[in-house]
């Protein structure tokens, strides 16, 4: 059980961390049609590698001790199955089977963290937490199916299920889940900013073999202006966020923080209402009371 403090700062982050990552979305959203997710993915993982490794080697930080090899490993795997493998899951099943769809399946994975951490992790089962967790993740989909609602091209909403994009959203959730657990053993002994940096490493090597198989493939550059807004969005989630994401699991631990941190489409809600003019509804608004709620339970239901 972590102590209040530790809780305090985890769930800290993770807001943060959802914030962060909302700013970068709602940045992507309007830069969708000038950029395929390979080159966006390969873009953010690159700009999150050059910022934690300015700010791994900052002269007033203090210098860390090496990191042991099998926690490297950890790390590295976890990436794969988050920031790279997994967002790239995701992005395609997206774009198959479209936002409405693929996106309550994917973000299930707190859900899937939490089961994951009891079997594997050994951490107690609590009831009510399982239904935090869960009130959580409803309402997440409430307010992400209000906002797509009827904004998606006629042939992914009708033309009939996608297995494949339907197979890649629920290995998405997989993946996430398996990610977030690993972090947390990875982070155990080591400080943030060295345990991100390693990640963000691994995560940049990996995307330089797909990034140059889809250009063999004729996959289009993004345009210049493109490629800017998509660096600086980048700087806000990629960088900072999963930096903040990282020290949430460290301190709150697996379950809380992925339950937290998947709150961000509430933190892109008045992004939208003021960047992209989208319109509150009834439903969005009973969404975000049950994240509320279902967020409040998952963290004192343990």
């Amino acid at each position: 059980m972590q102590a209040a403090s530790d809780l305090f700062l985890g769930v800290t982050f993770g807001v943060l961390s959802s914030l962060l990552f909302a700013v970068q979305n709602v940045i992507f959203k309007g830069q969708r049609t000038g950029i395929t997710p390979t080159a966006a993915n390969t873009i953010k993982v690159w700009v999150g590698l050059g910022f934690m490794a300015v700010l791994a080697y900052l002269p007033f930080r203090s210098t860390s001790s090496l990191i042991p090899l099998d926690t490297i490993f950890v790390l590295a795997i976890s990436v794969l199955f988050g920031a790279a493998f997994g967002d790239l899951a995701y992005l395609h099943s997206q774009n198959r089977i479209g936002v409405s769809v693929a996106f309550p399946i994917a973000h299930s994975y707190p859900v899937l963290t939490y089961l994951f951490s009891v079997i594997a992790l050994g951490e107690l089962f609590y009831l009510s937490r399982l239904i935090g967790v869960v009130m959580a993740v409803l309402g997440i989909i409430m307010v992400s199916r209000e906002k797509t609602a009827g904004k998606e091209p006629d042939e992914i909403r009708v033309g009939g299920l996608d297995r494949l994009g339907l197979a890649l959203a629920i290995l998405t959730s997989i993946m996430l889940a398996a990610a977030t657990l690993l972090v947390q053993v990875g982070m155990a002994e080591i400080d943030p900013i060295d345990g991100n940096l390693v990640r963000m490493f691994f995560g940049s090597l990996a995307m330089v073999p797909i990034f140059v198989i889809s250009r063999s493939r004729g996959m289009p550059l993004p345009t210049r202006q493109v490629t800017k807004t998509i660096l600086i969005a980048s700087l806000f989630g990629s960088s900072l966020g999963s930096l903040f994401f990282v020290a949430s699991i460290k301190y709150a631990g697996a379950t809380i923080s992925a339950v937290v941190s998947s709150t961000a489409p509430l933190f892109a809600l008045p992004l939208s209402l003021s960047h992209l003019r989208e319109h509150v509804t009834p439903n969005v608004i009973v969404g975000t009371v049950v994240v509320m709620l279902g967020v409040a339970l998952a963290i004192v239901g343990g």
